[in-house]
């Protein structure tokens, strides 16, 4: 078992994923935490058992945090302190455990999929679907992270496999048993509670097939639906209850917050067919690349659904087209990893089927020609998961806050540049360096420091909204598209004139640019950080 190449590809796997676990961690005076959405979800693990029934975090759910809120719990009665630095010690340290569980269910979720893939198909077809997720760049990206994408990936695949089993066996346990992993999906976020659908996708799978079979090997439909409505779907609610009671005791406030949500990222566009087909294959393509993307489209296009095991195919695939015409054309790549395990194990055995074809027979070509098609499927996630691994060990915002503390004189002006007064730079805080504010002089960028530090997310943004004919005269932003803003707020005409010399090199000079080769955007942003001086305090420095 130990030599098994499963057990070696688990292996591979788990370092993969642990290669940047302390990426964008504060463990120096240059590295800050560096993931825009992480807090929202170790905070929660941190607060935990105070928050257990005040929690105010309804973008997700709680189940997974307040697992490891309870398995944190021998750390912080050795490490947490009212002390401030010492509680931030134990923060730290917390975010590393929390990342580090994350990591080994990714792992496991590898494991799984092989399950699945052998379930479904055969044993080489669970290879090739848990090889295809060990490298996926996607669910290897997000694993060390305290976000929720890859947990629910594992969730999902043990709900399927559960839920099967419970279908095969009858037995009102295995039903409780699928239905406490299955709570515990719905708990992580809105999208978990789709699983809801796939035992009745399965009942009305056994119910089509009794009516042509009536051995008595297969399970009374009655009896299937009892369970489900007795067993399953209470013993379900009950755990996402105890997981997540912030959504049930405020369930106002949660639909309200959920509603506002939606009106600021689903709603703010009608995508095209074009369009939403695009974000679908450069969502699937980060995952599991191209060429497995085209695999999962042959094998829904072309698949036997006559064939055994429709009871597990069938709900597979649905989940998966669900998903994405749920998301339509707002479904970045960290999304995907969530559905990662399903697309691996549709992708599989299109692997299996061209080898042997083009081998007709030639077993020794037939090898040949495996190999070359595992090369293109695993090839292009291996490549994108080493660059993004690349850009976390070089990650621009540490370099440059070395830059700024080797380079700019101690006692210097130094503003962060944001596209809104509303906001300021600390509620995005992770596009930018950290800088040690008791050494400089921290000073509004609308005031004119000596020295502009801004982030490529801000540049890039204002480049293009000072060339868009939504910007009226006056720098006046159009009112019909405040949607195209964060919060609905759109820079003032003050900010947009700031910008708009910024560009033209009317106010400020680049004196460095820190910035990685490709930013592959599938567990994290890594923007291009610049560093500006002004060009009237340099004249005013040079003049004698």
């Amino acid at each position: 078992m130990l030599n098994s190449p499963l057990c070696w590809l688990l292996l591979f796997a788990f370092l993969l994923r642990a290669t940047t676990i302390f990426w964008g961690v504060p463990l120096d005076e240059f590295t800050a935490f560096y993931h825009a959405d992480e807090v929202k979800s170790w905070g929660s693990a941190v607060d935990f058992p105070a928050n257990y029934l005040s929690s105010e975090n309804y973008l997700y759910g709680t189940a997974v945090q307040y697992i490891v809120g309870i398995l944190l719990t021998p750390l912080r009665l050795a490490m947490d302190s009212p002390d401030p630095a010492q509680h931030q010690r134990f923060i730290v340290a917390a975010v590393i455990c929390f990342r580090l569980f994350n990591v080994l269910l990714g792992t496991a979720a590898v494991c799984l999929t092989f399950v699945l893939g052998q379930r479904l198909f055969d044993r080489m077809t669970g290879l090739i679907a848990a090889a295809l997720l060990a490298v996926s760049t996607s669910h290897v990206m997000n694993s060390p992270l305290c976000t929720l994408d890859v947990p629910m990936s594992f969730l999902l695949v043990a709900s399927f496999l559960l839920t099967d089993r419970a279908f095969a066996s009858g037995r009102p346990l295995h039903f409780a048993q699928a239905a406490v992993v299955a709570g515990l999906l719905c708990g992580t976020k809105l999208t978990g509670f789709f699983f809801l659908a796939v035992p009745f996708a399965m009942l009305g799978i056994e119910w089509w097939e009794s009516r042509s079979d009536q051995s008595t090997g297969r399970e009374p439909i009655s009896w299937l639906f009892r369970n489900l409505v007795v067993i399953f779907l209470p013993v379900a609610g009950l755990v996402f209850a105890v997981s997540t009671p912030h959504v049930v005791l405020s369930f106002g406030e949660y639909l309200e917050f959920m509603q506002r949500q939606k009106l600021q990222w689903y709603d703010r566009s009608a995508p095209t067919i074009a369009e939403t087909g695009a974000a679908w294959f450069h969502g699937a393509s980060d995952t599991i690349g191209p060429i497995g993307t085209l695999y999962v489209v042959v094998l829904i296009c072309v698949a036997d659904w006559t064939k055994e095991r429709r009871r597990l195919l069938w709900p597979t695939v649905l989940f998966v087209v669900g998903y994405f015409l749920f998301w339509r054309n707002y479904l970045p790549a960290r999304f995907v990893a969530f559905v990662a395990p399903l697309l691996c194990v549709l992708a599989a055995p299109g692997v299996i089927a061209i080898s042997r074809q083009m081998g007709q027979g030639d077993k020794s070509f037939e090898r040949r020609t495996f190999g070359f098609i595992i090369f293109l499927l695993l090839g292009p996630p291996v490549w994108q998961t080493g660059a993004e691994t690349l850009a976390r060990w070089n990650d621009p915002r540490t370099e440059s806050a070395r830059f700024i503390h080797d380079e700019i004189p101690a006692g210097t002006s130094i503003g962060m540049a944001t596209d809104s007064t509303e906001y300021t730079w600390r509620h995005h805080q992770w596009r930018y360096p950290r800088i040690d504010w008791t050494r400089y002089r921290e000073t509004p960028f609308l005031d004119r420091p000596e020295v502009l530090v801004v982030s490529s997310i801000e540049l890039d943004l204002m480049r293009d909204a000072l060339q868009s004919e939504k910007l009226l005269d006056g720098f006046v932003w159009d009112e019909r598209f405040r949607s195209d803003w964060y919060q609905l707020t759109p820079p003032s005409p003050e900010v947009f004139r700031f910008y708009d010399d910024l560009l033209h090199g009317r106010s400020y000079e680049l004196i460095r640019r820190f910035s990685v080769p490709a930013n592959p955007e599938t567990g994290g942003l890594y923007p291009a950080v610049f560093v500006y001086r002004s060009i009237a305090a340099a004249a005013a420095t040079s003049s004698p």
